[in-house]
C-alpha cells in the first residue's frame, strides 16, 4: 500500500497498561479515569472540564471531582452516581461531551449514558441527576448500550490507546484485550462537509457485549451506521462509507487479499453518509482514518518497522507514533 499523507499532527498516549485489577469494577473505573485524564491532559488544546459529580458533590463549576478511580460510581437512574462534562473548542465554540454513569444495573460498569451538546451546553445537574442541554443527543444508552465489552466478572489486563490532533478536531480512543479491540470511541470534525451541515462533527462509539471480537469492523461502521452527525438540533446516524465497499461481506472479501494487479494491500478513505429522512446524502469524509485489510492482525503497522506511521485496529487504520502497538 502507498502511505497516505497525514492531514493533521497528533498527540499520543498509547500502550497504556494499568496492570492487574482487584476486580471488574476497578478495571472499568480506572480505564475511564485514564481516558478522562488523558483527554484533559494533552499539551495542546486539551479537553476542559465544565462540571462533574460524585456521590458526595456536584456542580457545573469547572471542577474535576474525578480525582481517584473510586470517585467513579455507577447506579441506576435516580440514584446517586458520577458524571462529568468535557468541552472541546476545536470542534465548535461550545461542543460538550457528557459521561453519565447510569446503567440498567448498579454493577453493570460496562454501560453508561453518553450525551453530546454541539452548541448549547449542559446546565444543572445534581448527585442523582445529570445536567441537560437543549440540543443534547444521546449516543449511548446506559440501559442497553456498552461503552466497553462486558468481561463477565473477569478483570483482564488491557491496553488503552488515546490520540488527539493538535487542533482539537479529532479525538480517538481504543481499548484492546487479548488481541481484540473491545472499545472504540471517536469524535471528529469532518472534512469537505456539504453546505447545510451545521455542525460537521461525527461521534462514533462502538462496543458490544463480546470481549472476543473486534468492535471496529465494517459491520458496525459501514452496515450499522455506528456514528452520529448533527444538524442544528437534529441528529442522523452516520454510515462510514468507502469508495469500493458496499457492505461488510463485499468489503471483507475485497480486503482479504492484496490487489492482484499491484500486489498492494488496500487502504480506503472513509466517507460519511446518512439515510435519515430529511438528512440523506453523502455529507463529507473523515481525516486520517482508513479502512484496511482484514487479513493482517491487529497491531500491524505501516511500514512494518522504522517510522510505523499507521497501525491497524479491527478494519481501520489510524495514525501511530512509531512505537510497537500492544494489543494484549
Amino acid at each position: 500500500m502507498t502511505m497516505p499523507v497525514l492531514e493533521k499532527t497528533y498527540q499520543f498516549s498509547v500502550n497504556n497498561s494499568l496492570g492487574t485489577f482487584a476486580g471488574e469494577q476497578e478495571m472499568y473505573q480506572r480505564i475511564l479515569l485514564l481516558i478522562k485524564n488523558t483527554m484533559k491532559g494533552f499539551g495542546t488544546l486539551p479537553w476542559a472540564v465544565v462540571g462533574s459529580a460524585t456521590t458526595a458533590a456536584s456542580g457545573m463549576d469547572a471542577v474535576d471531582r474525578w480525582s481517584a478511580y473510586t470517585d467513579l460510581t455507577w447506579n441506576t437512574s435516580g440514584g446517586t452516581h458520577s458524571w462529568i462534562v468535557l468541552k472541546q473548542t476545536g470542534l465548535s465554540s461550545n461542543f460538550q461531551l457528557l459521561f453519565d454513569l447510569v446503567s440498567v444495573g448498579s454493577n453493570q460498569y460496562w454501560k453508561m449514558n453518553v450525551y453530546v451538546s454541539p452548541s448549547a451546553g449542559f446546565t444543572g445537574g445534581t448527585t442523582s441527576a445529570r445536567p441537560t442541554a437543549t440540543d443534547e443527543v444521546r449516543i449511548r444508552d446506559g440501559g442497553t448500550d456498552n461503552w466497553m465489552a462486558s468481561f463477565q466478572g473477569a478483570a483482564p489486563v488491557t491496553k488503552t490507546h488515546i490520540m488527539q490532533s493538535t487542533d482539537g478536531e479529532i479525538t480517538r480512543w481504543l481499548v484492546c484485550k487479548g488481541g481484540f479491540v473491545v472499545s472504540h470511541f471517536s469524535i471528529e470534525k469532518a472534512a469537505d462537509a456539504v453546505a447545510g451541515w451545521t455542525y460537521p462533527i461525527v461521534v462514533t462509539p462502538i462496543a458490544t457485549g463480546s470481549f472476543s471480537e473486534d468492535h471496529t469492523t465494517f459491520a458496525y461502521l459501514n452496515d450499522f451506521a455506528a456514528g452520529y452527525g448533527f444538524v442544528g438540533q437534529n441528529a442522523f446516524r452516520a454510515y462510514w462509507t468507502s469508495e469500493f465497499i458496499v457492505d461488510k461481506t463485499i468489503g471483507e472479501q475485497f480486503n482479504a487479499v492484496a490487489n492482484q494487479l499491484s500486489s498492494e494491500w488496500p487502504i480506503s478513505p472513509v466517507g460519511i453518509a446518512s439515510m435519515t429522512s430529511g438528512l440523506r446524502g453523502r455529507h463529507g469524509r473523515l481525516r486520517d482514518i482508513y479502512f484496511g485489510t482484514t487479513f493482517n492482525e491487529n497491531g500491524t503497522t505501516f511500514p512494518a518497522g522504522g517510522t510505523r506511521e499507521f497501525a491497524l485496529f479491527g478494519d481501520t487504520i489510524v495514525p501511530w507514533n512509531g512505537s510497537t502497538p500492544q494489543i494484549t
